[in-house]
């Protein structure tokens, strides 16, 4: 499901927050429109994202435990992602085999190529999450204390 929102006058349409989903609270933070974002101008956007607002909101359990578990499901989003466009390259791939017209044969052979190659690049953005998750839940595991490691703990769980 895709939520649309306008901010500063222009439109968006993100995939829903799956945060609000599960918790059932309105989220605190905008960083799973941050990312959405990031992710529609590539790696360096998300590193970028991930920079600014974790330097930003390290300190503040209640954020960087929304921001931890965004990034974790930013690896699931996109490993789903990638696990469709696979399917849909091997679907066009035995189209081509079965397809006996050569302008067909080169048709379903381009569109076999153009998925396996989205499958790449969403593979690298899953990767670049998979370790920008990790580096946060280190940094927390590593430096928060007392109630705001007891929160951190609790919440992504």
């Amino acid at each position: 499901m895709n939520t649309e929102q306008t901010q500063g006058g222009l439109h968006f349409n993100f995939p829903a927050n799956p945060l609000q989903s599960m918790t059932g609270r309105e989220p605190k933070t905008t960083f799973w429109q941050d990312f959405c974002i990031a992710d529609m101008y590539g790696l360096k956007a998300i590193q970028d994202t991930y920079d600014r607002a974790f330097s930003e909101w390290k300190t503040n359990a209640e954020y960087i435990a929304e921001f931890a578990v965004v990034l974790n499901h930013k690896i699931w989003y996109f490993y789903e992602a990638q696990q469709a466009e696979l399917r849909r390259a091997r679907e066009a791939a035995a189209q081509m085999e079965a397809a006996t017209d050569r302008a067909e044969k080169e048709t379903h052979r381009t569109a076999a190529a153009a998925h396996s190659v989205r499958a790449q690049q969403l593979a690298e953005i899953g990767t670049l999450y998979d370790r920008l998750w990790k580096e946060a839940d280190e940094w927390c595991m590593d430096n928060l204390t007392g109630k705001d490691i007891e929160y951190y703990l609790e919440f992504t769980d």
